[in-house]
């Protein structure tokens, strides 16, 4: 007989098949199929939710047939979970085309965690299968457009020309002749000054330790590097107030005080921000029974994917 196991706040079935010892999740699908009703995304579980957990004795074993007097080697396939992010900026817009490493926190004491490297699609999505963690760190490279640095450097130069160009040039016959006068030969006086100095691309220039590498860390000091911590499969159900703040954090709305079963004045805001994207009528605090059933309603269908 399988055994029974009541799912806790917080859990999921990756986490749990893991903690079982399965190395994928087609055991515990198949022995609850009862739970994956319409409103449900299979696989998707709920605190309180009891599962049919199958023994050993119950599961059929592999076997393969081996040459005897021969090494051989056998791969054991270990339980991974997707991770799928949409990192956005302080705009609402995507890192499109970003370079990025994903830190995968195991917590197993020396286990080093391991770092994946990638790049965002076009899209701007990270999507990565990784080893079954309740912690991550993405590590967004920003790296600054091209024509904005090509912008900033005409600046500069354009900026340089100008203290280079002939104080003379451009000025009137009197004004010449006042500038041969003594208060004319202080202000040449100064502008020669101020030529002896070079400016600090020319030094950069002179100096005898400046190498390509000087200007790549000028590169990277241009470019942003965006930190995020990410949770994973802790994803509450969404008819609670915490299952509708994880989503809509999920979906690039801010909330504060994820576990608390309140609407605070930070995720008050990022709930109404929410439904007014979604084209539903305005309201003055999502304390609306009805309000909150449509709001639940359109984080299925745009988080979860259930209509």
């Amino acid at each position: 007989m399988p055994e029974t196991y009541e799912v806790k706040p917080g859990e999921d079935l990756v986490h749990i098949a893991h903690a079982k010892g399965f190395n994928n999740l087609d055991t515990l699908l198949e022995a609850n199929e009862a739970l994956w009703t319409e409103d449900r995304v299979r696989g998707e579980v709920h605190a309180g939710d009891t599962l049919q957990v199958p023994t050993r004795e119950e599961l059929t074993p592999i076997q393969a047939t081996c040459e005897t007097g021969r090494r051989h080697t056998f791969v054991c396939k270990t339980l991974k979970m997707e991770v799928r992010v949409l990192p956005l900026d302080e705009e609402g817009q995507p890192y499109r085309n970003a370079p990025y490493t994903l830190e995968v926190h195991l917590g197993q004491e020396g286990v080093e965690d391991p770092i994946i490297e990638g790049e965002t699609d076009e899209d701007g999505v990270v999507e990565e299968w990784v080893p079954v963690a309740k912690r991550a760190t993405l590590r967004l490279l920003v790296v600054r457009d091209e024509e904005e640095d090509e912008d900033e450097d005409d600046l500069e130069d354009s900026d340089e020309e100008a203290s280079e160009r002939d104080p003379v040039e451009g000025m009137s016959e009197e004004e010449k002749e006042e500038s041969d006068g003594s208060g004319g030969e202080n202000a040449m006086s100064d502008v020669d000054d101020a030529h002896e100095e070079p400016s600090s691309r020319s030094r950069r220039s002179d100096d005898e330790d400046f190498t390509m590498e000087d200007d790549a860390e000028d590169d990277v000091e241009r470019d942003e590097l965006v930190i995020l911590e990410l949770r994973l499969g802790e994803l509450a159900p969404v008819d609670t107030i915490p299952g509708m703040k994880d989503r809509l954090h999920n979906l690039g709305y801010p909330c504060e005080e994820m576990e608390e079963a309140r609407w605070d004045e930070t995720s008050g805001r990022s709930l109404l921000a929410f439904m007014a994207e979604q084209g539903a009528p305005r309201n003055t605090f999502p304390d609306d029974e009805s309000f909150l059933a449509r709001a639940r309603q359109l984080l299925r269908r745009e988080h979860d994917g259930l209509e």
